[in-house]
């Protein structure tokens, strides 16, 4: 109240507060907004359809097809009909002219089992649709009435008609089809839209709903859309005080990339939202990780009256939340349980993966070199049997190596690490270099000798060098010295005798396998990767950011876990290399690994 007597708004107040009762101004108005607000098709053939199952209807048919070149819309069914009135013939005033006060509305409690109608605004919905709307049912005389109705227009018709109904019930045909419907419209999108919008009402009616679409020539039947995956056996029903159960039937499974799954929130059976996390309350885990599908059913849910879509929040909504949210912890722990064992298949995929696009990468290159773990050597034997191999690498060679190498600059050992047992022969290859680590074929002079430990040079042929180990156990250094015109350069490899170890590769060959992986939670530490020489397996950090980031899709994480393999394996068969030549190697082994990923 402003000083003077006036109120905020700029009215005087005078005399007694007055009070009354809201009422609507301009009724065909009213009637108006209430149609524009049903903009959904599909929506409107399922209002339809639902009217037939009020109608205690066991089989609907909904035709599509085209009439001197306008396309029409027919769902007819073999229902009660529309309501007699007293001169025996159907009561299509009071359908006309009781607008949101559905006679459903005044039906007893026993009399309302199974019957959604109430808010007397469902044929409205054949805006959306088209553009006049038919509506026939027969009389107790057996005669056939019709009411016809225009979308945008006031008015209404009822009249006798000519012809029979297929079905014993109501027939209700929309014609023409409005353009911007006809691609909606079509029989496999009825049926897609229908399975997933009366899922349970269907299973639980045992109604026959065919679709005939006479444009498309096809004939479908709608069938409840089945929920893939692993039930989830919590519970089949939670109970809310003064009110039915919620019913619960959720189901398990890993999505395809990009695929969605949705858990619908229904009421008795119909469809009221299309996705739990669409409430407010629910838009987080474990309803947003992707891995549920299925529905919670509340018949107490009172939804919006126009588009029969969205659910009003009120405190039947309060029930159904704290009903839903009494079952998220036992959700919670039986995703983690499963999404662990799925981890762990996928791990094992994984790894299969990795494994095979190294292998297959190996053989493309060089002899001797990648051989810490001896798959170089067994790849390129496979490679020797594999016709047209060798040119294939000669080619390689060539793209690699254009234009003669420059002076000498260095020199490596390749294996610069290797076991040999006890008694056995390993040969040793020396690689001359220029300072763009081309290999320098010719011209270059090699010495190798011992360095120290316990094996002999048993023989030496410019770059190679066979080394023997006697009957000892122990360690040893090969050193080899390449000269070319006045410039020296030495490398070093050092040489393991001992037993093959236990993981050592099958059939005694003294190859050891490809290394394994194994996550660990390292979360706040740097590190990605590293090789635990003891067990044979990269370790990996799940905790690292990088890993998170990849984690969401399969092929990022598959590359990922890639790259740190090229990145130990490289570390490993090329220790003391410059930064620069160790990249290369990266550069070298991902190249023919990422093709295969």
């Amino acid at each position: 109240m402003e000083p003077g007597g006036r109120s905020v708004l700029g009215s005087p107040v005078v005399g007694r507060p007055q009070s009354g009762k809201l009422r609507i101004g301009d009724e065909w108005n009213a009637i108006v907004l209430l149609a524009r607000t049903q903009t959904n098709p599909l929506k409107a053939v399922a209002e339809l359809v639902e009217n037939s199952l009020d109608a205690r209807a066991r089989r609907v048919s909904i035709v599509r097809g085209r009439h001197r070149g306008k396309t029409y819309l027919t769902v007819l069914d073999d229902g009660q009909g529309v309501r007699l009135g007293e001169d025996g013939r159907p009561d299509f005033r009071y359908v006309a002219t009781h607008i949101c006060d559905s006679i459903k509305r005044h039906l007893t409690e026993g009399e309302r089992t199974g019957v959604h109608g109430e808010f007397g605004i469902g044929l409205l919905g054949f805006w959306a649709v088209g553009e006049v709307l038919r509506f026939s049912s027969r009389g107790s005389d057996g005669g056939l009435y019709e009411m016809v109705m225009r979308a945008g227009s006031p008015k209404y018709s009822i009249h006798p008609s000519r012809g029979r109904l297929p079905l014993p019930g109501v027939e209700v045909t929309v014609t023409p089809v409005r353009d911007t419907a006809k691609r909606t419209l079509s029989g496999e999108r009825l049926e897609r839209y229908l399975a997933e919008e009366l899922r349970d009402r269907i299973r639980s009616t045992g109604v026959l709903i065919e679709i005939v679409d006479k444009v498309s020539r096809k004939r479908l039947t709608v069938k409840p859309k089945a929920f893939q995956g692993e039930r989830v056996e919590l519970t089949r029903e939670i109970a809310v005080p003064e009110a039915a159960p919620v019913r619960v039937d959720l189901y398990y499974r890993v999505p395809a990339e990009g695929e969605p799954l949705d858990v619908g929130v229904f009421r008795d059976g119909t469809r009221v939202a299309g996705r739990i996390q669409d409430l407010d309350d629910f838009n987080r885990p474990p309803w947003t990780l992707n891995r549920l599908e299925g529905l919670v059913d509340f018949p107490g849910l009172n939804v919006s009256p126009a588009t029969r879509s969205g659910v009003v929040p009120d405190a039947m909504l309060a029930r159904f939340i704290e009903a839903v949210r009494s079952i998220e912890p036992a959700v919670v722990a039986f995703l983690e349980t499963r999404e662990r064992a799925e981890e762990q298949k996928a791990s094992e995929n994984l790894l299969k993966d990795v494994q095979r696009a190294l292998a297959e990468a190996l053989r493309q290159l060089e002899e001797h070199e990648y051989e810490l773990f001896e798959v170089g050597r067994a790849a390129k034997e496979e490679q020797a049997e594999t016709p047209g191999g060798g040119e294939r690498d000669r080619r390689q060679v060539e793209i690699f190596e254009v234009g003669p190498p420059g002076p000498l600059t260095q020199v490596c050992v390749v294996p610069a690490r290797a076991r040999i047992a006890p008694g056995e022969t390993r040969r040793l290859v020396a690689r001359a270099m220029d300072e763009q680590r081309r290999s320098i074929d010719a011209g270059v002079a090699y010495v190798w000798e011992v360095e120290s430990g316990p094996v002999r040079i048993a023989g030496a042929e410019g770059p190679q060098a066979e080394v023997h180990a006697p009957n000892e156990h122990g360690a040893a250094v090969i050193g080899v010295t390449a000269s070319q015109e006045g410039i020296e350069v030495r490398a070093k490899a050092t040489i393991s005798v001992e037993e093959r170890s236990p993981l050592l590769g099958e059939g005694g060959e003294g190859r050891r396998g490809l290394p394994g992986y194994r996550l660990i939670q390292a979360a706040g530490q740097p590190w990605r990767s590293r090789y635990d020489a003891g067990a044979n397996v990269i370790d990996i950090n799940a905790g690292h950011r990088d890993y998170a980031a990849a984690r969401g899709k399969l092929r990022s994480l598959r590359r990922y876990i890639a790259k740190l393999y090229a990145k130990e394996i490289v570390l490993l068969n090329f220790p003391g290399y410059a930064p620069g030549a160790i990249l290369d190697r990266m550069v070298e082994l991902l190249t023919r690994m990422e093709d295969r990923l």
